[in-house]
């Protein structure tokens, strides 16, 4: 398990939230599992768009240099946020990677924003990164 890094991205291109050092090593067969979990937060600027355009933060799997099919998505709506424009919500996302071979295999999470005047951030240890082998 891998602990969630405080970051956070304007971004609106998949960018790295975490990398797996030195990448994922399977010495095996057997499928792979990856469990994905954060507390994230999302600002808003106030007046940004009207009133329920959601915002949406996405994050997907870089597998070996390639996304994995599953996405996972969270979408907000400006009139559903609090005093000072923020929500704070938990993502999940899970896939299953089949009988990757033996090897060493480049991992990261990646995130990014529909809306570049919005903010998505993770904080430190508020979630992780399970990677479990599955026969």
């Amino acid at each position: 398990m891998i602990p969630v890094p405080t970051a956070n991205t304007s971004s609106l291109v998949f960018v790295d939230l975490l990398v797996v050092p030195g990448g994922v090593t399977v010495v095996g067969p057997g499928d792979v599992l990856l469990d994905f979990d954060a507390s994230m937060q999302i600002a808003i600027p106030l007046g940004a768009g009207p009133i329920g355009t959601f915002q949406i933060v996405a994050t997907q799997f870089l597998w070996n240099g390639a996304p994995l099919i599953d996405t996972a998505f969270s979408g907000i709506a400006p009139a559903q946020a609090d005093l000072f424009n923020t929500i704070a919500y938990c993502l999940r996302m899970r896939s299953l990677v089949p009988s990757p071979g033996p090897g060493v295999y480049p991992l990261s999470v990646q995130w990014l924003v529909q809306d570049a005047t919005c903010n998505a951030q993770t904080f430190a240890n508020n979630g992780n990164l399970s990677i479990q082998t599955v026969n």
